[in-house]
């Protein structure tokens, strides 16, 4: 289970994987994209927590893509301050 926050974010936003344990295997990767879709960054997670950095970003809404290795993906829509 995947965790983002705080949503609107000012600054940085917490990507949080919860229970890992159920797939300690997985890599997790994350992309943040625009409201057209361009993808703005894109990283692998390194951890538990990841935190993003918005705080250079124009206020609006932003997607936040991330995908497991063993294939399942989840999509964040996160509204910038």
């Amino acid at each position: 289970m995947l965790s983002v926050f705080p949503n609107p974010v000012a600054d940085q936003l917490s990507l949080m994987v919860v229970g890992r344990d159920n797939c300690p295997q997985s890599d997790y990767h994350y992309q943040l994209l625009d409201i057209n879709g361009k993808s703005l960054k894109a990283e692998r997670m390194m951890d538990d927590i990841t935190l993003i950095d918005m705080g250079g970003k124009m206020p609006g809404t932003y997607f936040l893509k991330v995908t497991a290795s063993e294939g399942k993906s989840w999509l964040f829509k996160i509204i910038k301050k």
